[in-house]
């Protein structure tokens, strides 16, 4: 990074000061809330305003990075289930990187999987270093450009020095002899906590020095700058290098011989990769056979082997899901490492992969099928909903990847990931996983079934709204299983709500809490579970 491009280092770290502050005033001592988004809207926004101040050219393919980054910083405060939040937060850091990363720099989709590695390793590494340098052009500034400037602010704080034991020998002399004077100044030294203002400076700084060093790295980030993971040594036209940006290819390299660069990182002839991908093609389509008559024979043909549905579908999901992330990290392995120079070499290594990818799509249908027999035999929960999701978006991926090998574009799975990804995020926060677990085992339960109460209780604050009903609508029995559960909310909102501020405001969490409050007097005759 050249800190010599940044023309007002002074603006830049007076900004890292004021959004170090502002999110300190919103974060310290309190839960999270509606501060995160707000936090997330202050950052992007300094930084598309600080760019247009330091006339950064900003690359207008890479700001779409900017609508899923604020979509999951908002629904950090409208979804409380707690694995979702984390996915929510740790998505939007990943995206501000990123586009830290690309705002000058050529459109995100030129980066492989090594490149976006790079650039969230790197963005993260030069974020803690680069306030030094700021720091030092920022006094160089001052020094250079504010001498007269300077010679006041130390006049003043001489002055300064010499008044303060005066002020404080007189403050105490007042204090003794005035009990008004003397209790006014207690009230300050109480209001006047040590403790959190420690906390508080040490908060801000901390925050304040990130947010420079990010900004800094985005504003004097070149757009032709390398990873600095990257090889200076690495060839331009690697169509699929470790780490980096993607270049096509000139003609003539396409057709280059085997002693080209692209050849020797390639050590895995078709021969060789042709008899792995079309022996775990044989396997797989055993294995699919038998799924096939599992899945159209029905109950009879597992009764023939001894077996009923909820003993079928309990076993083997985790399994099956393995078998597909391990599918994928094959063909993208095979991919890099496999010479491919002639078109008849290209068609065997498209055919042998198309085949892997079709049969491990049935795959996942049949361990899609199978975690949806086990959730109407045994009910929902997290453990078996968010999988269930998952692989609708990794089949999704399966057919992506498909699609970039029949176009020789490697480079875009990556980029094709990094959607499937956003996805699989966007469906769980509009699909509200907690909710949608009651709604589905409260149905089962009106259909016969049993229902698990204490795994409904240990849901967040998203499934409150739904078990409050269950007091009074499905029998006295129920009402007295979801009692206690709804005790332990109660109790653990009224502790928040003790120290929340208006940042920390959370429409899931403030909407169950306003709904638990309102039926207060019910829910207080129950002890919470394990009294």
């Amino acid at each position: 990074m050249d800190i010599s491009r940044l023309k007002s280092p002074l603006v830049v770290l007076g900004t890292g000061l004021a959004l170090g502050l502002t999110a300190d005033r919103l974060l310290y001592g309190q839960p999270a809330g509606i501060s995160i988004p707000i936090i997330a809207v202050l950052l992007v926004a300094a930084l598309l305003i600080l760019a247009r101040i330091e006339g950064v050219r900003v690359v207008r393919a890479n700001l779409w990075l900017i609508a899923p980054l604020l979509f999951l910083a908002a629904m950090s405060a409208v979804r409380a289930a707690p694995l979702l939040r984390m996915m929510n937060l740790a998505g939007a850091l990943l995206l501000l990187g990123l586009l830290a990363n690309r705002l000058a720099a050529p459109p995100i989709v030129n980066l492989n999987l090594g490149g976006y590695i790079g650039a969230a390793l790197e963005g993260t590494i030069l974020s803690g270093l680069l306030p030094v340098p700021v720091l030092a052009r920022s006094v160089q500034d001052l020094r250079r450009n504010g001498r007269e400037t300077g010679v006041v602010a130390r006049r003043l704080l001489v002055g300064a020095l010499i008044a303060a034991p005066f002020l404080c020998a007189f403050t105490v002399l007042f204090s003794s002899a005035d009990l008004v004077f003397g209790g006014a100044v207690e009230d300050i030294i109480a209001t006047l906590n040590l403790p959190d203002l420690v906390g508080h400076a040490f908060l801000t700084l901390i925050l304040a020095w990130v947010v420079m060093g990010g900004l800094t790295y985005a504003l004097t980030r070149g757009p032709g700058e390398r990873s600095i993971f990257s090889a200076a040594s690495r060839s331009p036209q690697a169509a699929f290098t470790p780490l980096g940006e993607h270049v096509d290819a000139e003609p003539e390299a396409a057709t280059a011989p085997a002693a080209s660069p692209i050849a020797r990182r390639r050590p895995l002839g078709t021969l060789e990769s042709g008899i792995v991908l079309f022996s775990v093609d044989a396997l797989f389509l055993v294995f699919v056979s038998i799924q096939f008559a599992a899945l159209f024979g029905g109950e009879a043909f597992l009764r023939s082997r001894g077996l009923t549905y909820s003993e079928y579908a309990r076993r083997g999901f985790f399994e099956l899901l393995a078998v597909s992330l391990i599918t994928l990290a094959l063909i993208l392995g095979l991919e890099m490492l496999t010479r491919r120079e002639t078109r008849t070499q290209r068609r065997v290594f498209l055919l042998g992969c198309g085949l892997l990818i079709g049969l491990t799509i049935v795959i996942l249908a049949s361990a899609f099928q199978r975690m949806q027999l086990y959730e109407l035999a045994y009910g929902f929960t997290i453990l078996r909903v968010y999988p269930h999701i998952f692989m609708v978006w990794l089949a999704a991926l399966l057919v992506y990847v498909l699609a970039f090998l029949i176009a020789d574009r490697p480079h875009l799975f990556a980029t094709g990931a990094l959607a499937a990804a956003l996805g699989f995020a966007i469906t769980l926060n509009v699909l509200n996983p907690d909710a949608f677990i009651v709604r589905q085992n409260v149905a089962r339960y009106e259909r016969g079934e049993p229902l698990d109460v204490d795994t409904l209780g240990r849901l967040s604050e998203d499934a409150v709204p739904l078990l409050i009903p269950l007091l009074h609508e499905q029998g006295p029995e129920i009402g007295a299983q979801v009692g206690p559960w709804l005790r332990t909310y109660l109790m653990r909102l009224d502790a928040r709500q003790q120290r929340a501020g208006w940042p920390s405001y959370h429409v899931s969490i403030n909407r169950a809490y306003r709904l638990l409050d309102l039926n207060r007097g019910l829910i207080e005759q129950f002890e919470p579970p394990g009294w």
